[in-house]
Order: C-alpha cells, then sequence, then structure tokens
C-alpha cells in the first residue's frame, strides 16, 4: 500500500454533485497508486447542506406528492 488520503473536496456547485465531486477525486487517488481513500463530502451549512448530509448516508431526500383539500 502506497498510502492513504481524505478526498473531502468543497465547492464543485454547477460542475458535480456532493457525493460524485469526492467519487471522482477518489477514482483518481485510487488509480495514482493509494489504495485507503476515504471519501466525504463536505457542506458549510448553506445550500445543499442537507443533500450532502442525505447522500453522504446514501439516501435522498423524499419528495412527497401533495394534493389540495377537497372543496367544503
Amino acid at each position: 500500500m502506497i498510502g492513504s488520503a481524505v478526498a473531502c473536496p468543497y465547492k464543485f456547485r454547477g460542475t458535480l454533485s456532493a457525493a460524485d465531486a469526492p467519487a471522482a477525486i477518489a477514482r483518481g487517488l485510487r488509480s495514482a497508486g493509494l489504495e485507503d481513500v476515504v471519501e466525504l463530502p463536505l457542506a458549510a451549512g448553506g445550500g445543499g447542506t442537507l443533500d450532502d448530509i442525505l447522500s453522504s448516508r446514501g439516501v435522498s431526500r423524499p419528495h412527497p406528492t401533495v394534493t389540495a383539500p377537497p372543496p367544503p
């Protein structure tokens, strides 16, 4: 084993998702010979933070269907 690393990028807005960015970096590190690479999305509390947290746990945000109540 050559070494270990953490792929923990910040701000790839408009290009890669919070899960895709560390995955791409980790692929590059592994192809360079690192065997132990941890993928960890990073969020600063702004827009997309909830999605980052959910994706790091392998789940996605629910999108329920809401309808109006029937007329009285």
